[in-house]
């Protein structure tokens, strides 16, 4: 019996150290999604000097672009090697452009134009 009331605490200690662990955790991510509220906030500030303010407004675009252009220069490379190793068009096109790249340009352009509809309903 005494065996069986030690097992039992040891499982009710246990669960009482998932529940502060689980709570420790929630209260970490609602800290966390405040510093990035704050962040995100603060990245839209405006500093007042015209060109500082410039060069923030264009990071964004900028590293969108360059990586585009990265990424479509490696795919048309992958393309123009497969037929030049004597694959038909339509296999080469077929193999470079895979789920992984559909799931990439759907993110991108969701990201730059569903985000300006979510702005007009927040406003």
């Amino acid at each position: 019996m005494q065996d069986k009331a030690l097992e039992f605490e040891k499982l009710r200690g246990a669960q009482r150290m998932a529940e502060i662990g689980a709570g420790a955790d929630a209260a970490w991510n609602v800290g966390a999604l405040e510093t990035l509220r704050e962040a995100v906030a603060a990245q839209g500030q405006r500093s007042g000097a015209r060109w500082a303010d410039a060069l923030s407004a264009s990071v964004r675009p900028i590293i969108t672009y360059w990586f585009m252009a990265l990424y479509c220069a490696a795919k048309t490379a992958a393309f123009v090697g497969a037929v030049a190793a004597g694959a038909d068009w339509i296999p080469a096109i077929q193999a470079a452009w895979t789920e992984a790249d559909q799931a990439l340009w759907a993110g991108v352009l969701n990201f730059w134009f569903l985000d300006r509809v979510f702005d007009r309903v927040r406003s």
